[in-house]
């Protein structure tokens, strides 16, 4: 039986057997990828969606603070509000 593939892998890489982009079979795996995807994506960088992404790289080195750390649930529990 022929295996059933979910979804493509980040990063990519030309050197797969099966095509131009890597394949997971396993949700897992797909999972993993779309969260590394997700996060390494900024806030304005996909076309026709500007709040896709996150302001992670804004971030890398700040300090830590409970002012920083409010704000940014704050945005993800209205992003989160605005899907459901």
């Amino acid at each position: 039986m022929a295996q059933k593939f979910i979804g493509i892998t980040y990063p990519y890489d030309s050197s797969q057997v099966n095509g131009l982009f890597g394949q997971t079979i396993n949700t897992i795996t797909q999972v993993k990828s779309n969260f590394k995807n997700l996060m390494l994506t900024m806030k304005g960088e996909r076309v026709m969606q500007p709040d896709l992404g996150t302001d992670l790289h804004l971030l890398l080195f700040e300090q830590r603070t409970d002012d920083l750390v409010e704000r940014g649930y704050r945005d993800w529990e209205t992003d989160r509000k605005s899907v459901v």
